[in-house]
């Protein structure tokens, strides 16, 4: 199959680590087609904000690569390739530069799981901060830290759109402008010698911020690489389903991934729309993701000229 605009999401509550195969039948039987890959699943958000290291990606390379042998071969039995990975997150805590270093550990192994699994790209968060200075010169190092780890897998590393609260009000993170996202994308590029950044534009986090969204995408072009697409309040990161808010300007998001020709992967980070259903919808629910995934590539390509 093409792998040029595949419809995907990442594995929430339907995906059981035990029955990969079935879970992995399962998930193409409801219309995806590809698999935005969560290897920050196995080290979560709290516990590195809590500061505890993680003992999975303590261990040696090897027994990290032997839990994810048969999810690998379950993806390989469906015909199911990845299209995208996330790796853990925050990577980097400033006031803690020994726990950074565990951090980077850690995110070698995830260039080497996502290399293992055949993922092309990885999705690395940029850190935030008030000092905007400061900001750009810590994630500018930090990147660049980690381009020879990149080349050596193979893997492309995409930045991504950021937010933070101040008194429960949303305001825009690293890469929170456009023209500041292409501008960490050329600057990356241009230090690795070669085209090893790319570009992962989350829909939901943009909306948080009250973007445009149409400008924003546009003024990526083709640095776009990779889609987190969800739907939200535009109060809480919600990651609901596509399309369920009046919030969200779909609409112009599309419009312009058909003026910059987009083929990347259109990928869902969706799964909070399962927390509550019983799981004799999630077979729906996950159609009905599909469905507008498959809605927006046809938008797309009969917009090709």
């Amino acid at each position: 199959m093409n792998k040029e605009l595949q419809v995907a999401t990442t594995p929430s509550h339907w995906f059981d680590d035990k029955n990969p195969v079935e879970s992995y039948a399962f998930f193409k039987e409801c219309g995806m087609e590809s698999v935005d890959f969560a290897i920050c699943a196995k080290y979560p958000y709290a516990d590195i904000k809590a500061g505890k290291r993680s003992e999975f990606f303590s261990q040696d390379i090897e027994k990290i690569l032997d839990y994810y042998r048969p999810i690998k071969e379950a993806l390989d039995i469906n015909e199911i390739s990845l299209c995208q990975s996330h790796a853990i997150f925050p990577p980097y805590v400033h006031e803690d530069q020994e726990f950074s270093q565990h951090l980077f550990d850690v995110m070698e192994k995830n260039f080497a799981v996502c290399a293992f699994l055949e993922c092309p790209c990885m999705v690395v968060h940029p850190w935030s901060n008030y000092d905007k200075e400061l900001e750009k010169k810590v994630n500018i190092e930090y990147y660049t830290k980690l381009i020879p780890i990149a080349k050596k897998y193979s893997v492309k590393i995409c930045l991504e759109n950021m937010f933070f609260k101040n008194a429960n009000i949303n305001l825009k993170g690293a890469c929170g402008s456009a023209k500041e996202a292409a501008w960490y994308v050329d600057t990356l590029n241009e230090i690795a010698g070669e085209e090893m950044f790319g570009y992962c534009f989350d829909l939901g986090h943009a909306n948080l911020c009250r973007q445009n969204v149409y400008e924003y995408v546009k003024t990526l072009g083709h640095r776009l690489t990779v889609l987190h697409m969800h739907d939200n309040n535009a109060i809480e990161d919600q990651h609901l389903a596509p399309m369920i808010m009046r919030t969200t300007d779909w609409e112009g998001f599309i419009k312009g991934l058909c003026e910059i020709n987009y083929r990347g992967s259109l990928s869902f980070e969706s799964g909070h729309s399962l927390s509550d259903l019983p799981k004799e919808l999630y077979s729906s629910m996950l159609r009905y993701t599909a469905d507008v995934g498959k809605y927006i590539r046809k938008r797309i390509l009969e917009n090709e000229h």
